[in-house]
């Protein structure tokens, strides 16, 4: 069963033309998502009690077109697939009962403290009504590598405003850091999660663009990865 909530937009959700970002999209999608697992005691409140909270492994963003500043919008989201390692859900944005913005996600949980994975109990995964419906068709079976070269690279200093409760970087500032190179609020966008960026990293975005798909790597300054961006205009 699908969960939905409705929002209107504010002036921090729009760009300068008062068109909603692509990081204000998944913003919307991901707290809706916590609402509806809430339902369930898998929120991220309820497991940081527990010591554990959500880790965002992909995300794959297709929009269609934007809503503006003031704009009214409602985010539906489900639960498409679970397994006792990952959670696949999925995301659709309306406007005026017209799609514009689709998402597939997948999730994991982790333990704070030993920074390990932790399997979803059977218990847990009974919970979720799952809907074998997918929003948009992820790219699981496309596995993203570092290129050999890149057209371009930049530094990138970390501010703690980037970071978020657990103490790393929330997963959506990693747009903020692809934007800094790469072209903000493609029609298509996916983001493919590798390791955890913490206050003091060394943080390193590459770029490199071909025909219509920019190529980004978030690395640290041996070349390991911490994120991956591809984004389609």
């Amino acid at each position: 069963m699908s969960y939905a909530r409705e929002y209107t937009l504010r002036l921090e959700d729009a760009d300068a033309n008062y068109d909603i970002t692509n990081k204000s999209i998944l913003a919307l999608m991901e707290n809706t998502s916590d609402e509806d697992s809430a339902k369930y005691d898998v929120d991220i409140r309820t497991l940081n009690k527990r010591g554990l909270s959500w880790v965002i492994v992909e995300w794959d963003l297709e929009v269609y077109s934007r809503a503006k500043y003031g704009d009214k919008v409602r985010v539906e989201t489900w639960p498409r697939e679970v397994n006792t390692r990952f959670v696949w859900r999925d995301f659709v944005l309306y406007q005026n009962d017209e799609k514009i913005a689709a998402a597939s996600s997948k999730w994991m949980i982790v333990d704070l403290a030993q920074k390990t994975t932790v399997r979803i109990t059977q218990d847990e995964i009974e919970k979720y009504p799952i809907e074998d419906r997918c929003a948009i068709p992820m790219s699981d079976s496309k596995r993203l590598k570092l290129l050999e070269d890149y057209d371009s690279s930049r530094k990138i200093a970390l501010r703690k405003s980037d970071m978020d409760l657990n103490g790393h970087m929330h997963n959506l500032s990693y747009l903020d850091l692809a934007d800094e190179i790469g072209d903000a609020n493609p029609q298509k966008e996916r983001i493919v999660f590798h390791r955890e960026i913490k206050l003091g990293d060394k943080v390193i975005v590459k770029s490199k663009t071909t025909d219509r798909v920019q190529h980004l790597a978030i690395v640290n300054e041996n070349d390991e990865v911490y994120s991956f961006v591809e984004k389609i205009t």
